[in-house]
């Protein structure tokens, strides 16, 4: 590790990184603080679930089938980021048993800074969500604002939890000051 932190010492010049210190503190002020501004057992519980195995889930998606929605299934698939600090994770349509199209992607990521867990997505049409992940009991909650190219702006909420093997997820749409159910699905995870 001096290696690599002595290198990025060494360009961080070139990058405009003359800042960078090779050990950054820990936390924005004292020794009370460090704890928390660190990730939460919860969320770190949260990545390690959504990650473990394959980090892929499938759920069948018959019961929305339909003309603009023809897609067998969607999979869910999730991985480590930079020094498992991070989850990265996509949404994606399968046909036939086969991977057909990418719909969204995801960061999930705990803010020091603001001291909250965050979910990012990114849409295949330039639509970017965001906002906080917060533990309520045995489940998570996200509520996300969600901004598009054509201007518009919509919020959407996210229940999940875990019993196993399975994700179950519930969406959400905010209509005026209440959450509206949309839909409910049980993942499984593949190996």
């Amino acid at each position: 590790m001096r290696t690599l932190n002595a290198a990025v010492l060494l360009i961080a010049p070139w990058l405009g990184l003359a800042a960078l210190r090779a050990h950054p503190p820990a936390s924005h002020g004292s020794p009370e603080t460090a704890a928390q501004d660190s990730m939460p057992a919860s969320l770190r519980n949260e990545m390690t679930q959504l990650t473990q195995g394959s980090g892929r889930w499938i759920v069948d998606n018959h019961a929305y089938r339909n003309d603009d929605e023809p897609w067998d299934q969607y999979g869910t698939e999730w991985s480590w980021g930079l020094g498992q600090q991070t989850v990265r994770g996509r949404l994606y349509a399968v046909v036939g048993g086969r991977d057909v199209r990418t719909f969204w992607e995801f960061r999930l990521f705990w803010h020091p800074g603001e001291r909250r867990a965050i979910l990012q997505q990114f849409g295949s049409d330039g639509t970017v969500g965001i906002g906080p992940m917060v533990q309520e009991g045995t489940e998570v909650f996200v509520d996300q604002t969600f901004d598009s190219p054509d201007g518009t702006s919509y919020r959407v909420g996210h229940r999940s939890s875990f019993a196993g093997d399975i994700h179950i997820t519930e969406s959400l749409n905010r209509v005026g000051d209440r959450w509206e159910k949309r839909r409910r699905y049980e993942w499984k995870r593949t190996p």
